[in-house]
């Protein structure tokens, strides 16, 4: 295998990434689309970071800041990568990335119900939040979301949030609730 390199996503990557959210089977949300990535691209061109191995995207995850604090999203670890310290290399890099913007207190987003996913963000050092909800809106938790770069509709129904206490992990599944740590090691 060709050594990978982690590194700010392109537009041209864009397809790259949604293939590897679908394959690797991260939890849809309605913002898996093309159109949302550029903009994201757009609005922060290094918040989307990928891993990249020669033949391909095998990682990804987005490190956003908002002048506040910083947020980990979309963790997400090619099924035959995982295992190898991928998750944590990424979320390593959108450390030192949010580190470098003035984020002092990070949050990361996971799906309560991954454990492995739970398991990987605590054996990383993050500490679960507990007394906070996680409040949406523009997303109906009821409603079928859309992979829109294949068109296929999936029909998988997102669970409702209670805690504010989860993240991505190397299981390659995206997960769903704010978790906070002061500092970066």
């Amino acid at each position: 295998m060709d050594p990978i390199a982690v590194r700010p996503a392109r537009t041209g990557d864009i397809a790259d990434i949604l293939d590897l959210w679908l394959r690797s089977g991260a939890e849809p949300t309605h913002t898996d689309d093309a159109a949302s990535l550029e903009n994201l691209l757009d609005h922060d061109p290094g918040a989307l970071l990928v891993a990249s191995d020669g033949g391909g995207i095998c990682g990804s995850v987005i490190a956003a800041w908002d002048g506040w604090r910083g947020s980990v999203y979309r963790l997400v670890v090619d099924p035959d990568r995982r295992h190898a310290g991928l998750g944590r290399r990424l979320v390593t890099e959108a450390e030192r990335r949010l580190a470098a913007r003035g984020a002092t207190r990070m949050q990361a987003i996971v799906v309560e119900s991954e454990s492995a996913a739970v398991g990987f963000w605590r054996a990383a050092g993050w500490e679960q939040q507990a007394g906070r909800l996680r409040f949406v809106t523009g997303w109906s938790w009821s409603r079928p979301a859309r992979h829109l770069l294949t068109g296929a509709r999936v029909t998988a129904t997102v669970a409702p949030h209670r805690n504010v206490e989860q993240g991505v992990g190397d299981a390659g599944t995206a997960v769903g609730s704010p978790v906070g740590r002061v500092g970066v090691p």
